[in-house]
């Protein structure tokens, strides 16, 4: 909840490209506090939290520059084919939440049964434990890094581009 409330006056300050680079910077920042307290410390509530927080407050960012650039991705809509579509566009983002929310889970159990994870036994083994804290880090470290990588690589609604639609728009809109 921080990070998306304090996204509006993060992005008035810094460019759309800077925030989503601490969304994805923080959370990996976080993952790793996690990754390297669950081995100095691992029974400590107040080092997870720490970690949490940076992984939670830079989730908040991301949920709120991928708001704006749902609305850029709209007003290009309208320019490049003359039609607003808010509420395909808007629906079609929910069903991908939830649709990847879904995979997320299925590939959780897939790799729990991966890793050797069995919920009867008290103690798991090392090689369990190990391939959980893979499955806890590693991996959300490695898509935090490809997420910013697509995001500066291939969304193109930014900078000139973005200013060029929005001019088109205000055009249209006189």
């Amino acid at each position: 909840m921080a990070g998306l409330i304090f996204f509006p006056k993060i992005a008035s300050k810094i460019s759309r490209d800077k925030v989503y680079f601490w969304a994805c910077a923080l959370p990996i920042l976080g993952f790793v506090l996690l990754g390297a307290f669950g081995f100095i410390a691992p029974t400590s509530a107040v080092f997870v939290i720490i970690s949490c927080a940076f992984i939670f407050f830079g989730s908040g960012l991301s949920l709120g520059v991928t708001t704006c650039c749902m609305a850029d991705v709209i007003d290009y809509g309208e320019v490049k084919f003359g039609v607003r579509n808010e509420s395909v566009t808007c629906s079609a983002q929910t069903f991908l939440m939830k649709a990847a929310m879904a995979a997320a889970g299925g590939l959780s159990g897939v790799g729990l049964q991966i890793v050797g994870y069995n919920a009867k036994l008290e103690t798991q083994a090392p090689g369990t434990i190990m391939g959980i804290r893979i499955m806890m880090i590693i991996v959300p470290i490695i898509l935090g890094a490809l997420s910013y990588f697509i995001y500066n690589r291939y969304y193109i609604l930014k900078g000139e581009k973005m200013a060029e639609i929005t001019e088109k728009l205000n055009q249209l809109h006189k």
